[in-house]
């Protein structure tokens, strides 16, 4: 009796499952880490685009005006919050370095900083 079976065997089968489980558990852990790096990146451009405007608005202030140096955002970038500082030019007095910091909740940061000209006395 001669019997030929066409198909695949339990063992084949079993093998080519177990390779596809592994091919896509590691595609997983990919996609895993694009939506985190994807995450961040939109956090670190709100920050950016934040910090900007901040930035911005104190440079249009004369620095004896500027009462705080750091706070929060309202909605909907309640989220982030900022600090900022000066520093005088050792050399000129009439030359600040303004700096911004920018923090999202979860820890993402974008610092940015500017040399102002001091045009009245402050």
């Amino acid at each position: 009796m001669n019997k030929n079976f066409a198909g695949f065997t339990i063992m084949e089968v079993t093998l080519a499952l177990t390779l596809l489980t592994v091919g896509m558990l590691g595609l997983a852990g990919v996609f895993s880490q694009i939506v985190t790096s994807n995450t961040v990146i939109k956090q670190k451009q709100i920050a950016a685009l934040l910090a900007t405007t901040k930035l911005n608005q104190l440079r249009t202030m004369a620095l004896a005006e500027i009462s705080e140096l750091k706070g929060t955002f309202d909605e909907p970038f309640q989220l982030y919050s900022w600090q900022a500082g000066f520093n005088y030019q050792m050399d000129n007095d009439r030359v600040a370095d303004l700096w911004l910091e920018i923090k999202h909740k979860s820890g993402t940061t974008v610092k940015l900083w500017t040399r102002i000209l001091i045009t009245n006395a402050e």
